[in-house]
């Protein structure tokens, strides 16, 4: 369950880093 939030954390923090804020809006 850790492992897999800290990878679902990571994969958010690579996504708000790579692409653009308009993918979160």
């Amino acid at each position: 369950m850790k492992t897999k939030t800290l990878f679902i954390f990571s994969a958010i923090l690579t996504l708000s880093i790579f692409a653009p804020n308009e993918t979160f809006a």
